[in-house]
This record gives C-alpha cells, structure tokens and sequence, in this order.
C-alpha cells in the first residue's frame, strides 16, 4: 500500500515539473504569485517583529499580601505599516500560584486575548486587575504571543524575547498579631540589662594619636606614658543580639499553590515574630540559609519593614540539612538569650540540639508550619513555647475574579 502511495506521488510530481518546463505560462504567473504572497506575509511578521514595541508594568512594584494590583500592557507601531494581527496569553490570578515566573509554554491556566492590526502611529493599552495572595517577587505579563499575517496565511509563535520586560512587583507578608510568652518589656528589659553587665558593647579597633575634641575617657594612659603621646582608642560598636531568629528554607515536597502557601506562612511567622521582639526592644538578627547565609539585624521596631523585605526575597533552595544550619548558628550565636526556630519539617535531631541551650536558661520558640493535620509534638523540648500554624489557601471571590478581565 504504501509502495503504491509513493509511486502515485512521484508521477504527480514529475508531471508537475513537465507541466511547468513545457512552457505553460499560466502555471508559472500563479506559482509566482502564490510564492510572492508567501514573501509579503513572512515580511510583515519580520516587520512587526521589528518595529512592534511592548512595554508590561505592574502596579503598585510593591504591594502586601492578600492585595490586587494591576497589570498594564502597551503596544504600540512606531513605523508606517499596520502590524500583525496577534493572539496574546497573559498571566492570570491562577498563572501566579501555580508556581510558574515570567515567560512559560504551559498556557492551561493562563488568559488569551485577540488584538487586532495596530495601525501607525498609534497604540493600545490593556489592563488587568490582578490579586496577590502570597509573598514573593512576581513578573506578571504575557506568557506567548501568536502572530498573524495580513492574508491570514502564516501563524508564528513570537519568541520569548520579543515581550520580555516584565515589570516585578515584590509582595511583602501581611502583618500578623502574634502573642509570644516570655516577650513581656519586664522579661526583655532584665535581658537587655544582664547582657549589657557581661559584655562590653565597643570594641577596640585601632589606637591613634590625639585629636583635637576626642574625650579624655578614650586615652590609652599606659600606651600613652610608655610612649610620651597622648594615645587615643579608635572604638567601633558591635552589634550583640539579645535573639536569633532561624528560618529554615529547605525545599519541600509541596509544590503550585501549596508550596506558596507554606512559604508564604514561614515568612509571615517570622515576620511577626522580628516585629513583637522589635516592638519589645529585643536586638535580634534574623538568619537563612539559601544558596548562601543571608543575615539581616535589627534594633527598633522602624526596621520591621527592611524584615519584610528581606522576607519577601527568600527562595526555599537550601542546600544544607537544617540540622547542620542550627549547629552553626548556635556556634556562631553562643551569646543570645532567645532562640526562635521557624521550620515546616523539624529534625529529629531538634530537641537534642536546643536542649542544652533551654538549660543554659535561654528561651525557646519553635514555630512550626505545619504540612499536614497532625502538628509536631513539642513536647520533647523542655520550657519550649511552641506555635503550630496552617497554611491558608488564599482566593478571591468569584465576584472579585470576575473583575480582571483585560481590557482596553
């Protein structure tokens, strides 16, 4: 069957090509014409590919948890020739918790809107409303672009490159009221004034000769009479936290919209925990490990916002078992008097770790997220306060989807 089907083309084909060197004109003007229509419509993708400008912004670039914002996109025709007709996707309120950033070929979930021809020197704009449940760094915009022909002849999928430039709006985690035991001013100020009697907050960082207006009480007076000049001590304070804050942010086995959710529950915990200790006057120094250690330290309740920040940028990629985070940090952070461990997934190993440090009469807060109906049993860690918390699935209501259509 199949030797017959390539014996039936080739004889159409070879009488094809007699037909046309035979010298019949009217074949030849309507295969110049078809390949010169084929020519013009390859030429207006390549035009519009050009000369098309596509310009995506995101409004407010930060917004809190839980807000909308709005998606804006411009096109517009410089030139002197009608673009193409195009078919654009663009991100949606589901495109944004299922995980996927910036450009991605899944379009299941993602929005289409038919635009047509731009003429010149005009231009049209389309917005979105947009709802952000969960803490992060986004770049909403289009997803893919078709492009069509004038003739309708050739569909081409624009590359990536042609509608980069998402805008990203960074959204920040929403304050959270949580009530911590043992955070009370009388409990942080007797800390704050024990640590102040044990350590001196300065240190010295280099000895100088005297200046004219530096203060009598920083002379070296033994460097001083040993040399004949008067020697001053060039300090610099350090910076001792009276509380480590630990966030794990080891990857999980969660993933679209869970996996936001358990991270953005993480970040908002620890959020609210940097905010009561900060309110209370607590220096403390909030600690992660990614790709690197990221560190980040505070000593009034004005810096809450830098915590949010700082919160709203972390990505769940660490590479270290969290039990070898926690031996490091507590080496490295030996002096504090509070310990606050913010994980989904406690080690085995967490109670033997913090256990000595409970009797060294250091406080312990463990702030567990947890993945599943059964929370962790705390009650291996003596004198430890413990906060389960849940992630929360965030959706608009049906009446709210319903208002982010795009429009122009």
């Amino acid at each position: 069957m199949h030797k017959r089907l390539f014996f039936l083309l080739s004889v159409v084909l070879l009488a094809l090509l007699w037909l046309l060197y035979s010298g019949e004109r009217f074949c030849l003007w309507i295969l110049s014409l078809a390949l010169l229509v084929y020519t013009l419509a390859w030429a207006h993708i390549a035009y519009t590919l050009a000369k098309a400008q596509i310009s995506q912004v995101t409004e407010p670039a930060e917004i809190t948890s839980g807000a909308y914002g709005a998606l804006r996109i411009c096109l517009e025709n410089p030139g002197r020739i009608p673009l193409a007709y195009m078919q654009i996707w663009y991100d949606t309120d589901e495109t944004l918790v299922s995980g996927g950033k910036g450009n991605g070929r899944n379009l299941a979930q993602a929005a289409s809107s038919y635009v047509p021809c731009i003429l010149p020197g005009e231009d049209q704009t389309y917005t979105r409303r947009l709802f952000f449940p969960y803490r992060g760094v986004f770049a909403p915009g289009i997803r893919s672009m078709e492009l069509c022909d004038a003739f309708g002849l050739i569909h081409y999928r624009a590359p990536a490159r042609f509608y980069t430039g998402a805008r990203q709006v960074t959204v920040l985690p929403r304050s959270l009221d949580l009530a911590m035991d043992g955070l009370d001013e009388g409990r942080v100020a007797g800390a704050v004034s024990e640590g102040g009697d044990e350590a001196d907050p300065y240190t010295v960082a280099e000895i100088r000769q005297y200046r004219m207006g530096d203060t009598l009480k920083r002379v070296h007076w033994k460097l001083s009479a040993r040399t004949g000049e008067i020697q001053v001590k060039e300090q610099e304070k350090v910076f001792s936290p009276s509380a480590l804050v630990l966030l794990d942010l080891s990857p999980h086995e969660a993933s679209g919209e869970k996996r936001l959710a358990i991270e953005h529950c993480a970040c908002r915990y620890a959020a609210a925990v940097c905010e009561g200790m900060l309110n209370s006057r607590l220096p403390l120094r909030l600690t992660a490990y990614g790709e690197e250690r990221w560190e980040l330290s505070g000593t009034t309740h004005q810096e809450i916002a830098r915590f949010k920040h700082f919160l709203a940028g972390l990505v769940f990629d660490c590479a270290y078992p969290f039990t070898d985070v926690i031996q490091m940090e507590l080496a490295r952070q030996g002096e504090t008097s509070h310990i606050v461990i913010v994980t989904s997934a406690p080690p085995a190993e967490l109670s033997d770790l913090l256990l000595p440090e409970i009797h060294l009469g250091k406080r312990v807060i463990l702030v567990h997220i947890a993945q599943e109906e059964a929370p962790y049993a705390a009650d291996t860690l003596l004198d430890a306060y413990a906060i389960t918390a849940y992630p929360e699935i965030i959706r608009p209501s049906g009446a709210e989807q319903t208002q982010g259509v795009l429009a122009g």
